[in-house]
């Protein structure tokens, strides 16, 4: 007598899901840096070192202790301090004064500066050894704001499937904005580009702010280029990147030598340089959902992309929801880890009341999210631009390439249904995209709003 179909398919499903924990290991000699951290949201930072071989916080000079308020809600939160941070058992790194006029380079500098010496060895720095949960010395290094969203097990499926290489810096394809002025009213977002000579001296496409434009073409011809000769700038939504362990001293000599000016320029300018120079390889482009001045507010987006910026942490239902949405992601348990998570989650998380809804609360918002576009009444569509959701083609992936995880609904299913159609809903339901759509990497939000002759380096 044949099995029941609730069996195969059963099988099926836990075969896949143990293979989505295995990729997730995959992630395990990265570092993820968080800076703008807060003490208040460790419980739900903490729970990326199920997946990272270490999660460590960023502290800019003269913030330590500091307590800020939400700018929308009013909810104050604490950078951590020393104290804060023997006490809750996190790596913290205090970036020193005196590096530079901009706090995010100079504190760059500092901190791949270190970091470049872990990567030639196995023994971590001082502020990191405790914590480090990898095998050996770190691969990589993603640097991000605490509020930019990562799934990590979507990042690392496209590591094992070779989508991403851990040995090319990653960088956003979009994302930095000018609101509309008088001239032009329609939103606009721009992804990475660099300029040279006339094109960079007339573009106005662009605000580049603190004089941004001089600096870097100073600073290009400062570093002695051995193959470039016409200095660029580059422009770039530096909210998160990501190097592989040969570039971080070579990207923190240039931070913290010439190149201490605004960071949406000085890092992807430095890394513009380091690739022409045949110091580096040329950055893969990630399509990740919002801009730099952009509010996901509705748990749906969230759920849509595997990364994003802003997530909005001062939402209790933003908080929990994403909370959840990591605990229901495949992960290796780590018993100490998932303790201190647990103590986190009661002295720090408690529950949303589920009635508290900020658009019923205040008038003239945007229900899920808002931001990008400064547009009176119904124009203002959250982020109605390239940089919510990049244009993007229907997925061709093939089925071994899709995420696949167990659900107690879809086994239900598979007990009345037939095998192949049961793993056509998995796919559509439990497949994790980038973008929400299954679109591959450097999609058409790359070029967005390019101005004309830009030239950006090759995918």
């Amino acid at each position: 007598m044949p099995r029941p179909r609730r069996h195969r398919c059963g099988t099926l499903l836990l075969l896949l899901a143990g293979s989505s924990t295995a990729a997730s290991e995959t992630l395990r000699g990265t570092l993820l840096v968080c800076h703008q951290a807060f003490v208040e949201r460790l419980y739900i930072s903490r729970r990326y070192e199920r997946w990272f071989g270490g999660v460590a916080y960023l502290v800019l000079p003269g913030t330590a202790g500091r307590r800020r308020s939400h700018e929308a809600t009013g909810a104050t939160a604490t950078v951590p301090a020393p104290e804060a941070c023997d006490r809750f058992q996190i790596a913290c790194f205090f970036a020193r004064r005196g590096a530079g006029r901009d706090p995010y380079v100079a504190a760059y500098a500092q901190l791949f500066g270190q970091l470049a010496t872990f990567a030639r060895r196995d023994e971590p720095p001082p502020w990191l050894r405790p914590h480090w949960r990898g095998k050996g010395g770190v691969t990589g290094a993603v640097v991000a704001h605490l509020d930019f969203w990562l799934d990590p097990p979507s990042f690392a499926h496209r590591v094992a499937t070779n989508a991403l290489d851990l040995k090319r810096p990653w960088t956003l394809a979009a994302g930095l904005n000018r609101p509309p002025d008088d001239k032009v009213r329609e939103f606009r977002v721009f992804g990475r580009y660099c300029l040279g000579g006339e094109e960079l001296e007339e573009d106005r496409e662009w605000t580049w702010g603190h004089d941004a434009k001089s600096k870097a073409t100073s600073a290009w011809a400062l570093s002695e280029p051995k193959r470039a000769t016409a200095p660029e700038a580059c422009a770039a939504w530096a909210d998160l990147f990501y190097l592989p362990f040969s570039m971080f001293a070579d990207f923190a000599e240039l931070c913290g030598t010439h190149f201490k000016f605004h960071h949406e320029v000085a890092v992807p300018t430095a890394l513009r340089f380091l690739e022409v120079e045949g110091r580096a390889p040329a950055p893969q482009f990630l399509n990740c959902w919002g801009c730099s001045q952009a509010w996901a507010k509705d748990p749906a987006v969230v759920n849509q992309h595997a990364c994003g910026h802003r997530l909005d942490l001062g939402r209790r239902h933003v908080r929990d929801a994403f909370r959840h949405r990591l605990d229901m992601r495949p992960f290796a348990r780590d018993a100490v880890l998932e303790s201190q998570i647990y103590e986190l989650d009661a002295e720090q998380g408690g529950p949303w009341d589920g009635k508290v809804r900020y658009w019923e609360t205040a008038r003239g918002l945007d229900k899920w999210t808002s931001g990008c576009c400064r547009l009176p009444s119904a124009n203002q569509t959250a982020c109605g631009c390239v940089g919510r959701d990049p244009p993007r083609e229907r997925s061709k992936l093939p089925r071994k390439r899709l995420i696949y995880i167990y659900s107690p609904k879809i086994f239900a299913r598979c007990a009345r249904r037939n095998i192949r159609g049961a793993a056509r809903r998995a796919r559509r339901r439990l497949a994790v995209g980038f973008d929400g759509g299954g679109s591959e990497l450097g999609g058409a939000a790359a070029a967005a709003g390019r101005p004309r002759g830009a030239r950006r380096a090759p995918a």
